[in-house]
């Protein structure tokens, strides 16, 4: 008798040779994964592989033995022990964290905020798309503004160190005092 819960009010059920391969297909599956409740069970089955009509067992105990969703869920987990993946990489960006000042993070370094928002909107940060900021380093030099010239490197180039800063905080910080540098 093919028994695995306690379930008295279940009568037992002979076992057809159709049902009785499906068992020990299943049982062959449970051999491979360990650690698992079926897999005692799985080898008491295949030491008698052989169909015999005299085989009777709970109709919910076959059942619960053949689910094919547990079973691909203990080999998914065999697996997944199996393969011990290395773990993922931290990288400066998605650490968020930058390595030894050369990344900055993303907020204006004019206003030294993340958000802005002027008139009801949102004005969004830009990235620096020239290596020396665009007109940002000749103000910077030209106001001695030591503050962003340390930030945005003396000399370094803008794009690498990922410079951000609103639009409207670096229209206002180059307006006037890029006239004059230029003048």
């Amino acid at each position: 008798m093919l028994h695995w819960y306690e379930d008295s009010n279940e009568t037992v059920t002979p076992v057809t040779q159709r049902r009785w391969t499906t068992i020990v297909e299943c049982a062959r599956h449970w051999q491979e994964v360990e650690d698992h409740k079926y897999k005692d069970l799985a080898a008491q089955v295949l030491q008698n592989i052989d169909y015999r009509e005299d085989i009777v067992c709970h109709k919910k105990c076959v059942d619960r033995f053949c689910n094919k969703l547990v079973l691909s869920r203990a080999q998914k987990r065999k697996a997944d022990d199996d393969s011990q993946a290395p773990a993922k990489k931290t990288t400066r960006a998605s650490a968020g964290i930058p390595d030894k000042g050369v990344v900055l993070p993303q907020i204006c370094v004019i206003c030294e905020q993340k958000d802005k928002w002027v008139m009801g909107k949102r004005d969004h940060l830009a990235k620096a798309e020239t290596k020396d900021g665009g007109k940002l380093r000749a103000c910077a030099t030209a106001k001695a503004d030591h503050r962003i010239l340390r930030l945005i490197g003396y000399t370094s180039d803008c794009v690498a160190r990922e410079v951000h800063y609103h639009t409207r905080c670096y229209r206002n910080f180059t307006r006037k005092t890029y006239e004059k540098v230029t003048a």
